[in-house]
């Protein structure tokens, strides 16, 4: 029998009755390890600290110091911060790449939200991948968005960039996870956080935002694995 290690969840909304709603049947789920709950972010920052949660789910907006501003404080703390899915009513397509691009690790809508969908997002996001609301990744996709590309080059990490500079540079998944020293799942799964951060569907679109971003250049670009794109890439 295969043994299930509970994900450490928190959860942080400033409705009581909503935190309750969830609270109650994921006290008893073995998937999760429920460590507490907070009102807003700031008693969330507090918490995280001391409870150590693995994913945080937190409502975009609450006062004090909403989902945004979270994010912000928890990509300053030492060491390795929490995953955290935002959870909101919010379906428009700006908000969610809004979110992405601020570090959420998935996206659930509060109407739809449900035990089953929490847990098996929670567990997605703490083995490193991403989750979407259906209704969400539904609204992506048939919506024609014209982001703003510098905007959007602004919200990435660093291994986002090396990422998104292998793909333009033509590398395979497995050449991309000896270069990054990761493993290829995990390069499958930074890939699909990586085109909903930046909008695009596949490869050559994520190699189009790069150049049209001018995070590379085409000059630079070597399909023979003859360049290093640790030379050229930030």
């Amino acid at each position: 029998m295969v043994e299930i290690i509970p994900v450490r969840l928190l959860i942080v909304d400033d409705h009581q009755l909503f935190r309750k709603a969830l609270e109650t049947p994921l006290k008893t789920d073995p998937r999760i390890n429920l460590v507490g709950t907070a009102a807003d972010g700031e008693m969330a920052l507090m918490l995280s600290r001391r409870l150590t949660p693995e994913v945080i789910l937190a409502d975009l907006h609450m006062p004090i110091l909403d989902g945004f501003g979270l994010l912000e404080r928890l990509r300053q703390l030492p060491g390795a911060p929490p995953y955290v899915l935002a959870i909101t009513g919010d379906s428009d397509p700006m908000s969610v790449q809004r979110a992405l691009a601020a570090g959420a690790r998935g996206y659930l809508l509060k109407d739809n939200v449900t035990e089953e969908n929490v847990v098996s997002a929670a567990c997605a996001v703490a083995d490193g991948g991403l989750y979407l609301d259906p209704q969400v990744m539904d609204g992506l996709l048939s919506q024609q968005i014209e982001p703003d590309l510098r905007s959007l080059a602004d919200g990435l990490n660093d291994d986002d960039r090396r990422l998104l500079c292998c793909v333009a540079h033509g590398y395979e998944n497995k050449e991309i996870a000896a270069r990054m020293d990761i493993s290829i799942k995990t390069v499958s799964n930074r890939l699909s956080l990586l085109y909903t951060k930046i909008s695009v569907k596949n490869r050559v679109h994520a190699a189009n935002f790069a150049y049209r971003c001018g995070l590379v250049n085409l000059d630079d670009v070597s399909f023979d694995g003859g360049c290093d794109f640790y030379e050229t890439c930030p």
